[in-house]
């Protein structure tokens, strides 16, 4: 800042007035393209979403779409560390993974005889991903669904399959 030797008031040079109008539009078209989300404006409770007679229509959260391994991925690698991989959904908190095994059959066959009822693995995750040692030489499948904050289910993916020969 320059002091004017005329009036003895300060004065703000050009530049700096040039750089702070810049700095305030570029803040106030980074808040609005902010608001602007891939499914449109945002409201004060998130998305906009289906209306009825009374407000927002509830939505159940879509099923992730599995992204690794492919379906019916045959694995001949030991130790079985397996990775999965699913895409992230909008408004999902966490994911519950379910894994399974079969056995006496492949995973190209109807494996009719897997683990049971209860899952081999059954977890609750942050992330879009989960690396684990799979059990023995037999197929394996794999599905995931999202919850959001509410504790709300979304729908299941469909089954993966997959198989260690060793």
């Amino acid at each position: 800042m320059n002091i004017d030797e005329n009036c003895g008031e300060p004065r703000i040079h050009t530049k700096t007035k040039f750089l702070s109008i810049a700095i305030f539009v570029f803040l106030i078209l980074c808040f609005l393209s902010a608001c602007e989300g891939p499914v449109g404006p945002v409201g004060p409770v998130g998305p906009v979403g289906p209306q009825g007679p009374e407000g927002p229509v509830a939505t159940q959260l879509a099923a992730p779409k599995l992204l690794s391994p492919g379906n019916l991925t045959i694995f001949n690698h030991y130790p079985r560390v397996t990775s999965l991989l699913w895409s992230s959904v909008s408004g999902a908190a966490i994911y519950q993974l379910q894994i399974d095994y079969g056995w006496n059959c492949s995973a190209t066959d109807a494996c009719l005889k897997w683990s049971g009822r209860e899952q081999y693995y059954d977890r609750l995750l942050e992330q879009t991903f989960f690396v684990f040692n799979f059990v023995g030489a037999q197929p394996g499948r794999w599905r995931v669904r999202a919850i959001d904050s509410n504790g709300k289910l979304g729908l299941w993916s469909q089954y993966r399959y997959f198989e260690f020969t060793i």
